[in-house]
């Protein structure tokens, strides 16, 4: 606070974080002290007002707190009940023991959200990067040869936007094992297959090359958990499994203007809706990736359209592919210039050339050895219909319709919770120690998200070409 004496009439201290998980986040106390002599009455009515007020700032569903072992004046060794019976009181119970190298002993506790009992919703999650797909395979369960024309016709923004070749390989995967599990087409589904085009077309066969490839290496891997998928028969059904892929992107998960079969409506007699309906269906996969950049700071001063984002490391000649700093250690993203009319690249000639400029650049200079420590991106959001394909792989091996896909991104800084603590930003930084001004990807850019989980697949999570003059103020 700026008010004189703030210090001095502060009835204490709290420190608090946002630890983030792979299914859920929650807070963790890191340290909470009362000035007060009679911190014993105090101590109840502070945990409640830090609970709620953590609830109210973080999306989180649990608040923790490490409560530590001492010997006390009895001699026993045990947590001292003045602490432990306000946390019990504050909704915390107890969650799980925590044993420290050095040989501490500590008591986790946990207090969940609980919005019938008057605790605050949560609030969004706004992350700097955010991407989603959600891929919509139609099939009809009753046909028995596949689609003459297995290749979406997309507008023109669905041909600037390639779709996402590894929620097509994975769908189709997961497709095949029903199939085979079902008895129909076994034999086609488990075949290998080649990747020739039905259609005779050089340039058709050019285009699935990739996902044919991706879609046998992972029958012989297994599942790609990060990838989900459903089988539905309803319109609602498709359009609410899209609001949640594209969850948080700022874009419209409408489905009516996709080139999808005429599927029924979900019925409103409980009897009813459980029964899957007969005629065509729909296979709907997706995958949403989120993260954070390390210490990222808002643009500059008269341009709030722009943050700077830390560079972990450079590659190739000139520093072409900048890999850039997150919080998660399990997803990096690299970044590099588009070379002037690549834009409408397809779908696997998209892929390909990442895993190229990965090969040939890896990350070389980190470090002092970077001619720049951070880049400035802009801040755009983006989702439309991308363009899909499926590839044919031996005769009748699937037997797809016309597929769809929506695609969305988001680049955006997040605005910093109530009370966080502000570090130097990397651009004052670089100023004073003289490094070279950050480079501004002001013209179309490839992003690249990697999961070091499917480094084997060396496939990306997600490939686009960022557009800055083709989309939207974030």
């Amino acid at each position: 606070s700026d008010e004189e004496g703030a210090a001095d009439s502060s009835l204490g201290l709290a420190v608090f974080r946002l630890v983030r998980g792979a299914s859920a986040n929650h807070g963790q106390v890191l340290h909470l002290s009362l000035t007060a002599p009679t911190w014993r009455a105090e101590l109840e009515p502070a945990l409640q007002a830090l609970r709620k007020q953590m609830f109210l700032d973080l999306p989180i569903n649990a608040v923790r707190a490490t409560l530590w072992y001492s010997t006390l004046e009895d001699g026993k060794f045990k947590i001292h009940p003045d602490v432990e019976a306000p946390f019990k009181s504050s909704l915390f119970r107890w969650f799980q023991l925590c044993n420290t190298k050095d040989g501490r002993r500590g008591q986790i506790m946990a207090s969940r959200r609980f919005p019938d009992n008057g605790d605050p919703s949560a609030p969004e999650e706004v992350l700097d990067l955010r991407l989603g797909s959600c891929l919509f395979l139609p099939y009809d369960p009753a046909a028995a040869e596949a689609s003459a024309e297995a290749e979406s016709a997309p507008g023109e923004e669905a041909a600037r936007f390639p779709g996402n070749g590894l929620v097509m390989a994975e769908c189709m995967r997961r497709r095949a094992l029903l199939q085979k599990s079902d008895g129909a087409a076994a034999d086609a589904a488990a075949a290998p297959g080649e990747c020739p085009s039905q259609s005779g077309n050089a340039a058709d066969a050019d285009d699935c090359s990739f996902v044919s490839e991706l879609y046998r290496k992972l029958r012989r891997r297994g599942t790609v958990s990060l990838v989900r998928s459903s089988d539905f028969g309803h319109a609602e059904e498709c359009t609410t499994f899209a609001e949640q892929c594209l969850e948080g992107l700022g874009g419209s998960a409408d489905i009516s203007s996709l080139a999808l079969p005429p599927l029924p409506p979900q019925a409103t007699d409980d009897a009813t809706s459980s029964t899957a309906p007969e005629g065509p269906r729909v296979m709907c996969g997706g995958l949403t990736v989120g993260v954070n950049w390390k210490k990222a700071a808002g643009g500059t001063i008269g341009d709030a359209n722009w943050t700077h984002v830390p560079v972990h490391a450079t590659g190739g000649d000139d520093s072409a592919v900048v890999y850039l700093a997150t919080e998660d250690d399990d997803i990096f993203v690299s970044i590099w210039r588009l070379q002037d009319g690549a834009r409408g690249m397809a779908r696997d000639d998209l892929y390909r050339h990442c895993q190229s400029m990965l090969r040939e650049c890896p990350p070389s200079k980190v470090g002092e050895d970077r001619p720049f420590c951070e880049v400035a991106l802009p801040n755009v959001k983006l989702c439309v219909a991308a363009g899909a394909a499926v590839p044919r792989m031996g005769e009748n091996a699937q037997v797809f319709g016309a597929p769809s896909e929506l695609l969305g991104l988001r680049l955006a800084v997040r605005p910093p919770p109530a009370g966080a603590l502000r570090p130097v930003a990397a651009t004052a930084a670089a100023k004073a120690d003289g490094a070279a001004a950050a480079p501004r990807f002001d013209a179309d850019f490839v992003l690249c998200a990697w999961h070091a989980k499917l480094e084997d697949l060396e496939v990306p999570l997600f490939a686009v070409v960022v557009q800055p003059d083709a989309m939207t103020v974030a």
